[in-house]
């Protein structure tokens, strides 16, 4: 993200602190994200509170983590960041957006794509004098749908710090090499489709390519995610989505073509391989379903569920079939696009209401991260990455 801590820093702790000498460093080439995403989905476990299920993949994360660092003891192969875990201060606000144009279009969708507007909201915080939104920390993101990736492959990602919510699309158009849709929307065509909150705690490793002399920085992030409806109405998931995102930032070694995309995926695969196997015991396989995509079929089933409940879902089943089936996309994002919420619309409610705005009130119900792994075991967690 625009705002995640900066990977040279982390390398250079890493290195300073392990005193180690592996090559040169190259970053990512081209517009990839190179990203695994590992879901919390334990055997045996079939339903379970939300606070149960949470503090379970604590423990599932704790293990993991130690099971890394257990490895970087005994092979040297493993390198974790000397500053340990880093709790955001602020619940992760992903808007996905989509396009009207009189009617809904869903350009985006209907192209394999998604773009969003991200921001942090300060929700935890006790300083009354403190924005609930930052508006230096804002991003907007367009990236290709994980569920139609390969696997053994990853998404485009553009993505470009905001000054201006109500220019985000204006602003993020100077990037070279948009498709080529894109140019043809406008900031007033963007509504919101659905909402992703996110709480996250953050970390870097540097891991060896197993039977390989290269090396590849990963910025990890421990997520607990939940979601909402264009009118921030109410959560759509019971169980919040836990997972684990590691995401490749440099690749390091002395061959020069380790700055070359084939080369540098050959070997990201391979160390991706490999942490697949070891994650699996902890309870956490592969996801092929992006977070987005997530909000939007949690956002579809909802309305679905409610279907001629005035308050939450005012347009008739036989409606926002017909509508969706004459437009090519799924009747029901038809149906959120069509309620015309927009980024600005989101802002003026936090401005105006604070914490009663119904976006802050959703992103309050998520666990504080500095919290988020519970007393004692972040304690531990910190030294045994440290």
């Amino acid at each position: 993200m625009a705002f995640d801590p900066s990977p040279e820093v982390a390398l250079s702790r890493i290195i300073g602190d392990s005193r180690l000498n592996i090559g040169t460093v190259y970053p990512i080439s081209g517009h990839k994200e190179h990203e695994l995403k590992l879901g919390y989905a334990p055997r045996n476990v079939v339903a379970l509170r939300e606070r149960v299920s949470l503090e379970h993949s604590q423990t599932a994360f704790w293990n993991l983590m130690k099971a890394f660092n257990t490895a970087s003891q005994q092979s040297t192969h493993v390198y974790f960041d000397p500053e340990g875990l880093a709790p955001n201060d602020y619940v992760l606000v992903s808007l996905g957006l989509e396009t009207v144009q009189t009617l809904p279009t869903a350009e985006f969708f209907l192209n394999d794509m998604q773009f969003r507007m991200r921001f942090p909201v300060y929700a935890h915080s006790q300083d009354p004098s403190m924005s609930l939104i930052n508006r230096n920390q804002l991003d907007a993101n367009l990236k290709n749908l994980l569920s139609k990736t390969d696997r053994n492959d990853h998404r485009i990602e553009r993505e470009l710090t905001i000054s201006n919510p109500s220019k985000t699309l204006t602003e993020f158009k100077t990037l070279d090499g948009l498709p080529h849709f894109v140019h043809d929307i406008g900031d007033s065509h963007l509504m919101v489709s659905e909402i992703c909150m996110t709480s996250r705690i953050g970390f870097f490793l540097l891991a060896k390519v197993p039977n390989e002399n290269v090396h590849v920085l990963l910025h990890g992030c421990y997520d607990v995610s939940k979601f909402t409806t264009p009118s921030m109405d109410v959560y759509t998931n019971k169980m919040p989505r836990v997972e684990i995102e590691l995401e490749a930032k440099f690749v390091i070694g002395d061959d020069s073509t380790l700055a070359t995309d084939a080369v540098q995926l050959r070997y990201i695969q391979s160390l991706f391989s490999h942490i697949r196997t070891k994650a699996i015991p902890h309870g956490f396989k592969q996801m092929m379903e992006s977070k987005m995509e997530t909000a939007a079929n949690l956002r579809r089933d909802f309305y679905l569920r409610h279907v001629g409940d005035d308050h939450l879902s005012p347009v008739s089943s036989s409606l926002i079939r017909r509508l969706g089936d004459k437009n090519g996309f799924d009747p029901t994002l038809y149906h959120a696009l069509s309620l015309r919420q927009s980024i600005g619309d989101v802002f003026e409610s936090v401005a105006r209401h604070g914490r009663n705005a119904s976006l802050v009130r959703l992103t309050s119900g998520l666990p504080n991260p500095e919290h988020l792994l519970g007393g004692n075991a972040m304690y531990d967690c910190q030294l045994a990455v440290a």
